[in-house]
């Protein structure tokens, strides 16, 4: 196993930037997902780890050595590509075993490697099948097990679970989620999903524009986000966001209307611009609300044990309200929240606290 660590780490095609100067430090045994919307740099970032794409500048170091210059295959590294990439000619004990044969191991430790993967991943009556016999999911297990057998130091997977559908998704996270618990390697993970990202983290890494918006544990980012950005992306359904100005007595919302501000060291001046955040549960029947919102609604999901109530603030803005068990219909709604749970945003949407 090994720690990964980035140091001003650039990336540039031709003279246009997409990486602006990573920094970043992923220790040994950590399960680090990179994730954010398309085109944000994650999958070149983890290319260039895996030593797929040249780096710019900077430095890319794995158990504290830098590897810059290596080549992919002496990095101690195995990557999980979104497409299976498995040979269709070969049956899945030679797919799995493929790599190993091209590095001149001997037939036994490749059928001993074969089989304690196949083991891991409860396909060992699948190997003597080849890739078209095989579903989605059995398929991804056979590229994860291909990476297995070759006993990295560091998984790198590069959404591995975009082409499964949704029931298959969320297996196949447990079972990674699994294979973590169980190897106890480091793992880095590129995806798009903020759920995935929650779900199997314990880093995770929000990326925009190439740039890093904010890293730490899922639950830390979800709950203490630096920017609008960060509170927006995390979380299903997203973060609601109110348009405000600072007054004397709190925000004054589009309609006129005064709500509280939490305590805040940086106290902004009145007449500010402000963005004022809300998650969806903070008004799922809150014990002492404190301040509330009067909604004209668009239309209710009922999911059962849970209902969303899509509703318009103030000023036109979508306002998602989550309620516990069936929600009545209703052309309005009155909205309870406590203060304490609300999160200020400034003009240029960077988190007041």
């Amino acid at each position: 196993m090994a720690d990964v660590q980035l140091s001003g780490v650039q990336k540039a095609y031709e003279g246009h930037r997409v990486l602006h100067g990573i920094d970043l430090a992923i220790e040994d045994g950590a399960f680090c997902v990179f994730v954010g919307p398309s085109g944000c740099g994650k999958s070149t970032l983890l290319r260039m780890i895996a030593g797929l794409e040249e780096v710019t500048a900077g430095v890319i170091s794995i158990g504290g050595a830098e590897v810059n210059d290596t080549d992919p295959a002496d990095r101690g590294v195995a990557m999980v590509f979104q497409s299976y990439a498995l040979y269709p000619h070969m049956n899945v004990a030679e797919n799995m075993g493929f790599g190993l044969r091209m590095t001149g191991t001997p037939r036994a430790e490749i059928d001993r490697r074969v089989s304690a993967a196949a083991e891991t991943l409860r396909i060992g009556e699948l190997l003597r099948r080849r890739p078209a016999q095989l579903s989605g999911g059995q398929r991804q297990r056979v590229a994860i097990g291909r990476a297995i057998t070759r006993r990295p130091e560091v998984f790198l997977f590069d959404e591995p679970l975009s082409n499964l559908d949704a029931e298959l998704r969320v297996q196949m996270r447990v079972e990674i989620a699994k294979l973590h618990k169980s190897l106890g390697n480091t793992m880095i993970y590129v995806t798009h999903d903020q759920t995935e990202a929650m779900t199997l983290a314990d880093k995770i890494v929000v990326m925009r524009a190439g740039r890093v918006e904010q890293a730490g544990k899922p639950l830390d980012l979800y709950v203490d986000p630096d920017n609008a950005f960060v509170a927006g992306f995390l979380g299903s359904p997203r973060m609601n966001f109110l348009s405000a100005t600072v007054s004397n007595g709190g925000a004054t919302l589009s309609d006129g209307q005064i709500i509280a501000l939490p305590p805040l060291f940086a106290s902004p001046t009145p007449g500010t611009a402000l963005s004022i955040g809300l998650r969806p549960e903070h008004f799922s029947q809150p014990s002492e609300p404190d301040a509330w919102l009067d909604l004209k609604v668009d239309v209710t999901e009922h999911l059962g044990g849970t209902s969303f109530v899509y509703a318009r603030g103030p000023g036109g803005e979508e306002v998602i309200i989550e309620q516990r068990g069936a929600a009545p219909e209703q052309d309005q709604i009155r909205a309870g929240f406590r203060v304490a749970d609300v999160l200020v945003f400034d003009a240029d949407g960077q988190r007041i606290r």
